[in-house]
């Protein structure tokens, strides 16, 4: 039986990421750097019991072979809100709108930011 689920995006800055979403009020919870580098290559970050992880690009082709050909997102993240209005005011002007605070035809009130990989990810309250 599943549990629970968790995306995994593939990104070209796990740092980056890690800010970005620590503006939507996540927190960074567990990371690895590359033994290489020192660069992050995988981080988990978490609000509540939302988890996000990111996997810098390299790093999840060598895991996947077969994501080498990915160009970009492919999916859209979807964050089930107590507030939407009052979140929308708060990251107003801190990160890109992909669609501002409108009704659906479902009766929620969404809106939707562009993280700095380029997903969407929308925020909804019922």
């Amino acid at each position: 039986m599943i549990r629970s689920i968790t995306p995994n995006l593939m990104v070209n800055s796990v740092e980056d990421s890690l800010a970005f979403y620590a503006q939507l009020g996540f927190a960074e919870i567990a990371s690895v750097p590359n033994a290489d580098t020192g660069q992050l290559q995988f981080a988990i970050c978490a609000q509540g019991d939302a988890m996000v992880m990111f996997q810098e690009r390299a790093c999840l082709v060598d895991e996947y072979p077969a994501l080498a050909g990915a160009t970009g997102p492919s999916i859209t993240l979807f964050i089930k809100v107590d507030d939407a209005a009052a979140l929308a005011a708060e990251l107003k002007g801190k990160v890109p709108f992909a669609a501002e605070l409108h009704k659906t035809f479902y009766g929620a009130d969404e809106f939707a930011v562009i993280d700095n990989s380029g997903s969407i990810v929308t925020f909804a309250q019922d």
